[in-house]
Formats: C-alpha cells, structure tokens, sequence
C-alpha cells in the first residue's frame, strides 16, 4: 500500500489541491499529482479481505471517475499510469451500466403484465370497447414501469450487495 493510500480522505484532497495549484507554475509536478490523484481512487473505495479494491457508493463511483479522468488529462507519457486510469475509468463506466435484478420472479411478473395487458386489449377490441383496450394497456404499461424501475440497478450497486460480506475496509 502506497504512503498516499495512508492518509485520511481529506488530506489526500488536501495534497491534490496542493499539487493542482503547484502545476500551474511547474509542469514537471504531473506525476506526482498524478500519483495523488489515482491515490485517492484507491483510498476512496472499499477493500474486501482478499485485498481487492471494491466501488460500494454513489460518492465512490464519482471519485474515481474524476481522479481518472483529470489523470487522463494530464496526458502524461508512463503508460503505465494512464493504463490504470483508462482502467479505472472502464471500471466506472461499467458500474454505471443498468442491469436487471437478477431472479426469475420479476421476469415472470413481466410477463405476466404483458399477457394482462394484451389479454385485456383483446377482449376489449372482439366487444368493442375502446375503453377497456384503453385501460388494459394504461395499467399493463404502467405495472411494466414500475417493475422496471424497481428491478433494475446500477451495476456498481450489484457489485456491491455481492461482496458487501467481505468488505474489510470500507471506503468513503
């Protein structure tokens, strides 16, 4: 673990914005805002027992998205430090990415829905009631919306319900 891992949250802030202000009068100093910068996303996000660094929160996910992407800024010629940035930053985007709940129950509850819905449009359309196929796709949109928002999650917080059990440290 790094000496900037070390460090509480705010004087690893405290340090970037130190070397932000220094980098205006000395571009030599990239690397090692750099290093801050990606210090930061390390010591933001929760470590599990295995030692491996976990995004669990919202404030997490914003931190390393704006520590790797000032690193990405930088454009700083160690590519092995832009790799992890560029990694970081895929990380991020992916945990960014909705997914389904996973379980068979709310796919089946949509289907169900969807059945409802075109059942009771078609009933409402062989006796001729415009309002019945009216109200049959109403309520069958809206039950599918509301399954929707409620069984969808952002992937970092699918993540994190997995390894929550295994958090040894937690971040911010």
């Amino acid at each position: 673990m790094s000496d900037h891992a070390q460090l509480d949250e705010t004087e690893i802030w405290r340090e970037v914005a130190t070397l932000e202000r220094e980098l205006l009068h000395d571009p030599a100093v990239r690397p090692r805002l750099a290093a801050a910068l990606l210090a930061v996303a390390d010591g933001c996000r929760s470590m599990t027992r295995n030692q491996v660094l976990e995004i669990t929160s919202a404030v997490q996910l914003e931190t390393c998205e704006r520590a790797a992407s000032r690193v990405l800024q930088l454009r700083l010629e160690d590519e092995s430090v832009n790799g992890r940035a560029r990694a970081l930053l895929a990380e991020v985007e992916l945990g960014k990415r909705w997914s389904w709940r996973p379980g068979v129950l709310p796919v089946l509850l949509a289907a169900v829905a969807v059945c409802v819905g075109l059942g009771g449009a078609a009933y409402g359309g062989i006796n001729g009631s415009v309002a019945l196929v009216a109200v049959a796709a109403v309520v069958s949109s809206v039950v599918l919306l509301l399954l929707v928002v409620v069984n969808r999650r952002q992937n970092w917080q699918v993540r994190a319900n997995l390894v929550e059990s295994s958090v040894w440290r937690p971040g911010i």
